[in-house]
């Protein structure tokens, strides 16, 4: 596992705010040169520095996707389990505040990972209202898969960014 902080690392793979939709990006047909053309608005958008970035986040975020699907996640069910990894015992409400996924869409995901056998959930020794996360030995052996799947994606990523590109970013 890189040694880069837990934080730093499920970020890019979670929703980006609060509210947001927790959902993998769906893969979007590549531009081809005669689009701008053909599509009434499309040259002013590729001309927005937004507009680019998004487009770029969404095909990083689907090929992730891809990568993830044999092992049955996605980014934002391997981001916790990178954040109950890195935190045993840690409550669902704090992976929620780690990740910014709103606390009603992440019960969802809670009840997938355990019912996978990935994490455990059990009522937290302080407060008996919230659930305190631990991966299982299963999650544990995915999670080791998963960050091997991840670091072939960002070496792809690396390779089409080329030399220097990175610390552009």
């Amino acid at each position: 596992m890189p040694a880069a902080s837990a934080a730093a690392r499920t970020t890019p793979f979670a929703p980006a705010r609060r509210g947001a939709a927790v959902r993998s990006a769906a893969p979007t047909a590549p531009a081809t040169a005669a689009a701008p053309a053909a599509t009434p608005g499309l040259a002013e958008l590729g001309g927005l520095v937004g507009y680019r970035l998004r487009r770029a986040q969404l095909a990083v975020v689907a090929d992730l996707a891809d990568a993830l699907a044999p092992l049955g996640l996605r980014p934002v069910t391997f981001s916790v389990l990178v954040v109950v990894g890195g935190t045993p015992g840690l409550s669902q409400a704090a992976v929620c505040d780690a990740l910014g996924v709103q606390r009603a869409n992440f019960v969802a995901l809670a009840v997938e990972l355990e019912q996978r056998g990935l994490v455990s959930r059990e009522p937290s020794p302080t407060d008996r209202r919230q659930y305190a996360l631990r991966l299982t030995p299963d999650g544990r052996r995915v999670l080791k898969r998963a960050w091997q799947v991840v670091e072939a994606h960002e070496a792809r990523l690396a390779a089409r960014l080329g030399a220097g590109g990175r610390s552009r970013l």
